[in-house]
């Protein structure tokens, strides 16, 4: 049976999301399909009421926490739904999250807000210089 995962991401990350759907697409492609809204084109199709949707008929939520997503509403909104699911039982959220240098070049987790304030230690950190080569063996 193959497991529907919706990946959730700033356009401004589409080079990582199209090295996990390579990954996907070459080791588990039996095993895990990514269900990406934004390629998939559909006319006449209220855009927010299409991406529920696609979230809705998934049973993993991987959502892509870096620099540019916590500040983008599509990504937060889409977290937001996921999260109510979630909290419903009805999916399971993947949270992969960008580390960035503090001012003692120290790595420390970007600001995620309210969304995963207990839970955050199960989600992955991936360093800014791994250049989410990590990330893509642990998927």
């Amino acid at each position: 049976m193959v497991i529907k995962m919706f990946i959730s991401y700033s356009s401004e990350d589409i080079k990582f999301v199209k090295e996990i759907q390579l990954l996907v697409y070459t080791k588990f492609r039996d095993k895990i399909e990514p269900v990406i809204s934004a390629q998939q084109k559909a006319i006449g199709v209220d855009i927010p009421e299409k991406i529920v949707g696609h979230i809705e008929e998934c049973e993993w939520f991987l959502v892509l926490l870096t620099y540019h997503s916590i500040s983008n509403p599509t990504v937060m909104h889409e977290l937001g739904y996921a999260y109510g699911l979630f909290k419903a039982g009805k999916i399971r959220i993947l949270p992969i999250v960008e580390r960035i240098k503090d001012n003692a070049g120290k790595y420390v987790p970007i600001d995620v807000g309210i969304f995963f304030p207990k839970s955050i230690e199960s989600a992955e950190y991936i360093d800014e210089e791994d250049k989410w080569d990590r990330c893509i063996k642990i998927i």
